[in-house]
């Protein structure tokens, strides 16, 4: 796109819509893709891209349990092209069929299949032959994967824009798919819960991202009906702390109770703004902040301590399935695209949702529905409990930030709840330790699962958390003396981050990219 005369935003919207060919088992049109922006003239703005539940998402359609991790009714209003065309809209340079060109030659021509894609295809050989529309897309690629109803699906949305999707042929099948019963991974049928009046009615928007000033940077997040604002809380309960000369021990337990605290506000406060009133400017304030730092003692607490006026939140049931994957079977979670140009303009996004392996393929046009809605809690007091139209709270948090002396900051990583935990630490290591952005994406991630999961059953492990293998032994002795439930994961295990930067001062662009969990990449013209 930047060969062609294009910027940042047909950049990341090219990438944006390829992925979903290339990357199946980790996105597709059917999910959802928040977007952070930062314009030419510095200004920060941010698109939903997470769609809400469907008209007919009552409470009585799901088990008490939860809402599964798989099955069409667990499918919210797809947000992913919505977003990246209002993205196209406000700051695009190309015609729209230029954009996608590169998305529907990959899928009619097809690309090579790569590892992880087909580790992917491998794990669920024995669903697919009850999906018949993705058996006949993976069961049986080979070295070659050519996916002609995606692309016909794309073309439709590159010659119509938006009622490319959301009306006329592609919206009618959808709308018919949902309205019959589609077996869930265990052949159980389960009957959709979207109509074509959701598909019709919907509609993204431009919002305010969510900013704070933090030691002379302004970061910025997606609003409340994501999970990106315990980022921002994260950072306010570090803010007095030397966390630049800290010991690797002593910051791997301050980190761990601090992500306690902001993590236990999301499930107290966080849920659609439109549904629930969260108190998002006390939350984030330095006072706040101080009073809850106080709660930050030597030792581990296994206790969910949400600050004043949250929901009453009771423990819920399990500690094996943390969220990170929403199956135990699933190869994967999400993807992230971060785009950058000489004149300033940065996009971060997330798009995500749509897998093939949790739900079957929608005949004709080449992608599978979302099971976003599975992030609601069904308790009645919750504030991410299900309505119908309302936004489920999802784990989904682009990222963008601009350091004290001017350089911008696009970031982001797959990995559900982990999301803004390991780009929390990324950014430290950048904006206190003075790393550069490649050796600050490498540096050793540790993770919280003390709180309660997003995915159902939403469950947690009170003083839970997992170090990658490359900690010292000391750091992971000291943890366990301190009360922490803490075990050694991999070496190279939590997430993908990658991040770009914009130097306004000098007109450099760079960029850092994760070697862990699969394919990433760094690319400049």
């Amino acid at each position: 796109m930047f060969a062609k005369g294009g910027n940042a935003a047909d950049a990341a919207a090219a990438a944006g819509f390829a992925l979903a060919v290339l990357e199946p088992h980790l996105n597709g049109l059917g999910g959802e893709c928040p977007i952070l922006v930062r314009a030419p003239d510095g200004e920060t703005h941010a698109i939903s891209g997470q769609g809400p539940a469907p008209a007919a998402a009552e409470r009585g359609r799901f088990p008490a349990s939860g809402i599964p991790g798989d099955g069409i009714a667990s499918a919210a209003v797809p947000a992913t092209v919505d977003a990246w065309l209002l993205l196209l809209e406000k700051f695009g340079k190309l015609p729209l069929k230029e954009v996608l060109r590169p998305a529907v030659e990959l899928a009619a021509d097809g690309f090579p299949v790569d590892a992880r894609l087909r580790a992917a295809i491998d794990a669920n050989r024995l669903v697919f032959p009850a999906w018949p529309a993705t058996a006949a897309a993976f069961s049986s690629p080979g070295p070659v994967l050519r996916q002609p109803d995606l692309a016909r699906t794309l073309e439709s949305i590159a010659s119509r824009g938006r009622s490319g999707f959301y009306a006329g042929r592609v919206a009618q099948a959808m709308a018919a798919f949902f309205a019959t019963e589609q077996p869930d991974r265990k052949g159980e049928p389960v009957k959709g819960l979207i109509a074509a009046a959701d598909l019709s009615g919907y509609a993204g928007a431009w919002e305010e991202a969510v900013e704070i000033d933090w030691r002379g940077c302004v970061v910025s997040k997606c609003g409340p009906w994501s999970q990106g604002p315990v980022f921002l809380q994260m950072l306010r309960l570090l803010e007095n702390d030397d966390i630049g000369a800290l010991p690797e021990a002593a910051w791997a337990h301050l980190y761990l109770e601090v992500a306690k605290l902001a993590f236990a506000d999301r499930e107290g406060f966080y849920g659609d703004p439109k549904f629930a009133e969260v108190p998002l400017d006390r939350l984030l304030s330095t006072e706040y902040a101080a009073q809850r730092r106080k709660l930050v003692g030597p030792e581990a607490s296994r206790v969910l301590r949400p600050g004043e006026g949250a929901s009453p939140l009771p423990w819920t049931s399990g500690t094996a399935d943390r969220g990170f994957e929403p199956l135990g079977s699933h190869t994967g979670d999400t993807t992230h695209v971060d785009a950058a140009d000489r004149d300033g303009l940065m996009v971060s996004a997330t798009p995500s949702g749509g897998w093939f392996d949790s739900n079957p393929q929608i005949p004709g046009l080449g992608f599978a529905p979302g099971t976003r809605l599975q992030m609601f809690n069904l308790l009645q007091y919750h504030p991410n409990r299900l309505e119908p139209g309302k936004r489920p709270r999802t784990t989904l948090s682009p990222g963008l930030a601009t350091l004290p002396d001017g350089r911008c900051l696009a970031f982001g990583t797959p990995g559900g709840d982990g999301q803004d935990q390991w780009t929390l630490q990324f950014f430290v290591n950048v904006a206190v330790r003075g790393m550069g952005l490649q050796e600050a994406v490498e540096a050793p991630l540790l993770t919280s699962i003390a709180f309660p999961s997003s995915f159902a059953p939403h469950g947690a492990t009170p003083g839970g958390a997992v170090v990658e293998g490359r900690f010292e032994k000391a750091t992971l002795d000291s943890l366990l003396g301190r009360g922490h439930l803490a075990t050694i994961g991999g070496r190279w295990e939590f997430g993908r981050v990658t991040a770009v930067c914009f130097d306004p001062k000098t007109g450099v662009l760079s960029a850092g990219v994760s070697p862990r969990r699969g394919n990433a990449a760094a690319v400049g013209i």
